[in-house]
């Protein structure tokens, strides 16, 4: 009976999630249209241009002639209209098509230039150069110029409007038929969620191949349109300099998604399919999470294999995703764990999961279990989507005893602390510490910050010199004067920290400025751990903080990339000081689960 209502929750689940992905897919479509048709005007562009330049240059009579639009405006739309004849054979035609592209627009001044000049010609009585198909007579042009200009113009409406509509129909296909690995939220909950999905219900999730799939897909699409249009620009003398700014941005996109696209093949070629095999279904909240994971191919990683669990949030309001880290921990594992003769390599998996933590099967809410390692040439990484629930084994204050003799996890250390934040330990002694914080230490968020800056400071340059309402150039460029400091600080900030017995000293300077502050013992009132106010992507950064009994706060250090890292430090700070007499035991936090591992993976 409790399968068969199952059964029946999840045919009405689909039901309603089919409907939903068709209602998006419909608003899709008409974004996915005027892609699809743009990108055919240029592709339809390209090819007339090709084809015309083996037309025949015939002398023409020109019988009227006018430049259209308003010549005194600065930046108007004009055209360039006339209407000329010519003979072939004997026989006498008349055309009035002029360019390839036929509508009046703003783009450089071909227009304003090809006008005036067909204007001269026919005042002065002189004929033209007509360009005629030999095939069909009456089929006639006067320039056959491609205008780069204006065809990365159209390009740019094929690519924004393609990305944005094949982009939500992809999501809704994948939506509509289970392949995104979420759930959906159900008309009522599940007895046991976690039999919703086969790789859940078998315990055994892989990881795939989609993703590079994908990206291979949006590279090709994009840099097919892109690369060629920036090249006729870049070739053409008539393109102004703010319109090839604005166009060079599509091929360095294109750049970094090829470059994408190569690493998650080289990743997939190099290291195959992982799996996680789980040792109970589901993980518990409040309490363990075990299993293994299964590599194809020997990791030699002598700085060990870093797993990591995380709580990920996705709340949408229509038009942005917030994705912010809701809870994560990790642990390096520093044995060799490669299979006899070394045809594979068993990761063991083991955490402790808080209880006060969302369901996997609430909506927008993802557990996900990683694992990375640095070796020789591309790193490992995987990365499952795992079910995480409460069930009656949860319990907000879970049994917690120590792990094995140190045979398996490294210790969290502070020399861990500081590699893990991008940091140098550079002194470790009984009563003094001293950490060094280097610019751009974060160099996925540096370049990140920094590529956007510099992409919305060209945008806001090429609205000034465009004929875009004065409003909305100093819009984006107010935007542009908040993003500028952030990127400054974000790749120029370097931080000094020294603490111990007799209190904290740290300095920060941004390009070589700043000052030097001192705080000593006596007069902190507590070092904590705090987010920073900045994320990318999945990663939300932390800073650490140090209050003063007077009320004054300090930011110690910023940019680090994990809580556990962030609280560790504020812990070993707080010891250095003399605020705490013991640290939190890293060990301590995790379960005895080696009889749920294999054998080989077990302490000796």
């Amino acid at each position: 009976m409790r399968m068969k209502s199952l059964v029946s929750i999840e045919n009405a689940t689909g039901a309603k999630q089919w409907m939903q992905s068709i209602f998006v897919f419909l608003i899709a479509i008409p974004f996915a249209g005027v892609g699809v048709f743009m990108s055919g005007w240029v592709i339809r562009d390209l090819w007339t241009y090709s084809t015309i330049q083996s037309w025949d240059a015939t002398p023409a009579t020109l019988l009227g002639a006018k430049l259209e639009g308003e010549r005194g405006r600065k930046r108007s739309s004009l055209r360039a209209t006339a209407r000329y004849r010519y003979e072939v054979d004997g026989k006498s035609y008349e055309n009035d098509r002029v360019a390839l592209h036929d509508m009046s627009d703003n783009i450089g001044g071909f227009q304003r230039e090809r006008g005036e000049e067909l204007e001269r010609l026919l005042k002065e009585g002189k004929p033209v150069t007509a360009y005629v198909n030999p095939v069909n007579p009456t089929e006639a042009i006067l320039f056959r110029d491609l205008r780069p200009g204006m065809l990365a113009f159209k390009a740019t409406f094929a690519l924004v409007f393609s990305a944005i509509g094949f982009g939500i129909i992809g999501g809704a296909t994948m939506a509509a038929f289970g392949w995104g690995g979420k759930k959906q939220e159900t008309q009522g909950p599940l007895p046991e969620p976690w039999l919703a999905k086969d790789a859940w219900r078998t315990g055994r999730i892989r990881t795939s191949a989609a993703p590079a799939w994908g990206a291979l897909i949006m590279a090709g699409l994009w840099n097919l349109i892109s690369m060629p249009v920036f090249y006729l620009a870049a070739t053409d003398g008539d393109v102004e300099w703010y319109t090839l700014l604005v166009v060079g941005i599509f091929p360095l996109v294109g750049v970094a998604l090829i470059a994408g696209t190569c690493y998650l093949w080289l990743l997939h070629w190099k290291w195959g399919v992982s799996e996680f095999e789980m040792a109970a279904v589901p993980g518990v909240l409040g309490g363990p999470l075990a299993g293994v994971i299964h590599v194809p191919r020997s990791i030699e990683a002598p700085e060990g294999i870093v797993i990591r669990l995380a709580c990920v949030e996705s709340k949408s309001d229509g038009e942005h995703t917030k994705v912010t880290t809701l809870w994560e921990e990790d642990r390096t594992i520093v044995r060799n764990l490669s299979t006899p003769g070394g045809a594979g390599t068993l990761i063991p998996v083991q955490f402790v999961i808080p209880y006060d933590l969302p369901d996997s099967d609430v909506k927008e809410v993802t557990w996900k279990l990683s694992a990375a390692a640095k070796t020789t040439g591309i790193n490992y990484q995987s990365e499952f989507d795992v079910p995480v629930f409460k069930t009656e084994s949860s319990s907000p204050t879970p049994s917690i005893v120590e792990i094995d003799d140190g045979k398996l996890f490294a210790p969290i250390t502070l020399q861990s602390i500081a590699k893990g934040a991008s940091a140098v330990l550079e002194e470790d002694l009984p009563d003094r510490k001293r950490l060094d914080f280097p610019m751009a230490r974060q160099r996925g968020l540096s370049f990140g910050i920094t590529f956007f800056t510099l992409i919305w400071i060209g945008v806001c340059v090429g609205l000034f010199y465009s004929d875009a309402p004065r409003f909305l150039a100093w819009l984006f460029s107010g935007i542009a004067v908040i993003l500028l400091p952030i990127a400054v600080v974000t790749v120029l900030e370097r931080t000094r920290l020294e603490f111990g017995s007799r209190g904290v000293k740290y300095t920060r300077r941004i390009a070589g400025f700043g000052s030097e502050r001192a705080v000593a013992s006596e007069e902190i009132a507590s070092v904590t751990a705090a987010k920073s106010g900045v994320s990318s992507g999945a990663t939300t950064y932390w800073k650490v903080e140090l209050l003063e009994r007077s009320g004054a706060r300090h930011t110690l250090a910023t940019a680090i990339p994990r809580r556990q890292l962030a609280e560790r430090l504020a812990e070993e700070i707080a010891v250095g000081v003399g605020l705490s007499e013991t640290r939190k035991d890293s060990e301590a936090s995790r379960m005895k689960l080696e009889s749920e591992l294999p054998s080989e993976l077990r302490a000796e």
